[in-house]
């Protein structure tokens, strides 16, 4: 009885093993198989991040056009105002042009 008993605890304990091994085995196959495929995701993440890229870079570019277009209408503004002010200041001095 003794060596039934050992011998079932020998085959529970290879069954054990290779329970293991081939649950090791998946897992290695498994991230193989995502190494593999991890370059075409890294293109396609950097594929979307250029594209993101450009889009903000174009956002910027407009930004920076509506900036220098309200700066030019300031500017024009600013001339308009000094002006009559010059011309104001002369009509109070009583220089007319």
């Amino acid at each position: 009885m003794n060596d039934i008993t050992e011998i079932l605890v020998n085959i529970c304990v290879l069954i054990a093993m290779v329970w293991g091994a081939g649950k090791a085995a998946m897992s290695l196959y498994g991230n193989f198989h995502r190494l593999s495929h991890l370059s075409e995701e890294i293109q396609t993440d950097q594929g979307e991040t250029e594209r993101q890229l450009k889009a903000i870079w174009k956002k910027l570019d407009r930004i920076d056009q509506l900036t220098d277009a309200r700066l030019d209408r300031i500017e024009r503004q600013l001339n308009y105002v000094a002006g009559s002010m010059h011309i104001h200041l002369n009509n109070l001095e009583g220089n007319h042009d």
